[in-house]
């Protein structure tokens, strides 16, 4: 159902056909920060290159920032962002959920969505609750009757996957990114890397090998020696220092 002309890559996602030069320049010349970073993880997304899905989508996270639902966390020890001004938490929230439900990964983009409903819900950002672009969540959960009486109370996918075995034992060390993040709203360095560790740590063998082939990258050797490489490359990419 991708419309006239559209074809179905292997993640099953509908390709998008091509577009006018006018539409094509437009989007090359996208200056806002969140929405560029979206359109990269989409591209990537559509065109089956698992290793800048997981870059995007890590900087995506990075500028989302904490869940909201976690503000109030006493165990927490990092600092409060920012107000949400330009909206750029609560869009990057929306994106990441449209990213995860394209790819049928419910359970993901219901928590990504319902975190850019308790940001739309704080009142910070946009021009007040009026903000069409608050209402485009509101508008997804409902398409999708994800609705609930214990929306906001359920265990996350955090928190089960902290109760999951790991595969991946690397080598790479938590270091600062050099990458400009959100001026505003603070980088989050250690999202960034968790998710890019999380990413890899996903992958099947085969991607592995073609993500490093793609990047030019050894891509013999054990799944854990090959997981590594694609970190260190995609941290790299990240800015880490």
């Amino acid at each position: 159902g991708g419309g006239p002309g559209a074809t179905t890559t292997t993640t099953g996602v509908a390709r998008v056909p091509e577009q006018s030069p006018e539409i094509t320049e437009s989007i090359s010349t996208e200056t806002r920060k969140v929405l560029r970073i979206a359109r990269d993880l989409f591209a990537a997304t559509v065109d089956s290159d698992v290793a800048s899905v997981a870059l995007h989508r890590a900087r995506l996270r990075s500028v989302a920032g904490p869940d909201p639902a976690n503000r109030d966390d006493p165990n927490r020890t990092a600092p409060a962002p920012a107000p949400d001004r330009k909206m750029w938490r609560h869009n990057s929230w929306y994106y990441l959920g449209l990213h995860y439900d394209a790819l049928g990964r419910e359970e993901e983009s219901r928590e990504c969505m319902k975190a850019a409903l308790r940001l739309g819900q704080s009142g910070s950002g946009g021009n007040g609750a009026d903000d069409i672009v608050k209402t485009l969540p509101v508008l997804h959960m409902a398409r999708r009757d994800w609705y609930d009486d214990d929306e906001y109370v359920e265990e996350s996918v955090r928190e089960r996957r902290e109760r999951e075995p790991k595969v991946m034992d690397t080598d790479v060390k938590p270091v600062k990114y050099s990458w400009s993040a959100m001026d505003d709203t603070g980088g989050c360095d250690e999202t960034m890397r968790e998710s890019i560790l999380s990413s890899v740590d996903d992958m099947k063998l085969t991607e592995l090998r073609e993500s490093l082939k793609r990047r030019g990258i050894k891509s013999s050797g054990s799944k854990a020696e090959l997981q590594r490489r694609l970190v260190a490359s995609l941290l790299k990419d990240a800015g880490f220092e």
